[in-house]
């Protein structure tokens, strides 16, 4: 009898995964000792006016923001980093399995003709053809197994440190507001805390499906340009849930890519730097934080885009990064002259507020009784 694998499906690491992090999500939980719980509204009821009666509604930071292995590769994904094709395929190494006469000895060519499984020759290492249940638990373990890791390096590499180092920029940057007359002043974070600031910025918008602007122009142009296959399809409907699975498809394996490379870049030599990295650097050598703050009883809200662009009285984009309910964090040029910390009016807290409401679908609000319909009005 061959001996199947088990499949690999690492029970300890979440199959729900976030795209807007939990880590994050908290700073806007109830005052209460149930710091998972938040009010959320969500945009989708402004179509129904009959059904809208402006109320948030309380739901859990689990149960938002994200969606089933969003982050998961398993053996039939589009994009396979080395790491995850040995752990996945290398067990069937030790059979004989070939395809229309091609011997699949290699992980590349078992990834490759992986599609045709149900065509697909196999043997045990001594010769003995796998029974029909024995290829059904082989397929079982392919279909079942999956690489988490970037799911877990999410955690490790930054999710864990995020509240420690967002309140450590907070109370600079307040120590700064309160010490210093002038609002010129700049506050006293070295320059690896505003490179991690920026950084922390932009993964917040690559990971929220509402955020990333410019990736997802690139996307959009680059597919839109692009031939479609030929497809036999029974109707325009079909054709347009073809293309869009397609697209989700190819964009999913984009990004999966740049995040592996985010990960292993400075931990493994043969990685380059990732897009996000590369971003960074960019964006640091042109451009310049400006802190915006309130207090607890005049928070910002926050939603499925803590990050987005808007555009400036100057012809270009701002980047606004919401931190936490207190500090918005807005990146301008560093050729326009204002000052670095700003303690805003309820009226400028609004005003924020309403692009925040206006660039997110679901809003995160930390006052139940807060008046929703002003973001609208």
């Amino acid at each position: 009898m061959a001996n199947i694998p088990k499949p690999k499906t690492y029970n300890n690491v979440a199959k729900d995964q976030h795209y807007v992090p939990r880590c994050y999500m908290k700073a806007w939980a109830h005052p209460s000792k149930n710091e998972d719980k938040i009010w959320i509204f969500k945009k989708s009821v402004l179509d129904s006016p009959e059904k809208n009666d402006w109320k948030l509604e309380p739901t859990s930071t689990d149960k938002i923001m994200y969606e089933r292995g969003i982050y998961n590769i398993k053996a039939n994904s589009i994009y396979i980093p080395d790491e995850a094709l040995d752990e996945i395929y290398r067990p069937l190494l030790e059979y004989n399995i070939s395809f229309s006469n091609i011997k699949l000895n290699t992980l590349e060519l078992l990834r490759k003709y992986y599609p045709e499984f149900a065509r697909w020759t196999i043997a045990d290492w001594d010769g003995t053809p796998f029974t029909r249940a024995e290829r059904n638990e082989l397929k079982r373990y392919l279909n079942v197994s999956r690489w988490p890791d970037i799911e877990v390096n999410w955690g490790r590499f930054y999710e864990d440190k995020w509240w420690r180092f967002i309140q450590s920029i907070e109370l600079k940057v307040n120590l700064t507001y309160i010490q210093n007359d002038s609002s010129q002043s700049t506050p006293d974070i070295t320059q690896d805390e505003i490179r991690l600031l920026m950084k922390y910025c932009l993964i917040y918008s690559w990971r929220s499906k509402k955020g990333n602007e410019i990736f997802n122009e690139a996307f959009d142009l680059v597919f839109m340009l692009m031939e479609s296959p030929n497809m036999q399809l029974s109707s325009e409907c079909d054709i347009r849930e073809a293309k869009k699975s397609i697209y989700d498809s190819m964009k999913k394996a984009i990004l999966l890519k740049e995040y592996v490379s985010l990960f292993n870049h400075g931990h493994k030599s043969d990685h380059g730097k990732s897009k996000i990295e590369t971003m960074t650097e960019q964006y640091i050598k042109r451009m310049k934080p400006v802190f915006l703050l309130t207090d607890d009883t005049n928070p910002f809200i926050t939603s499925d885009a803590p990050t987005f662009m808007i555009d400036d009285n100057y012809g270009t984009k701002d980047l606004l990064f919401v931190a936490t309910p207190t500090l918005l964090i807005k990146y301008l040029s560093k050729n326009i002259d204002c000052a670095n910390v700003n303690k805003l009016s309820a009226n400028e807290v609004l005003y924020y507020n309403r692009l925040i409401a206006k660039h997110g679908d679901t809003l995160i609000i930390k006052d139940e009784n807060y008046d929703v319909r002003g973001l609208f009005v």
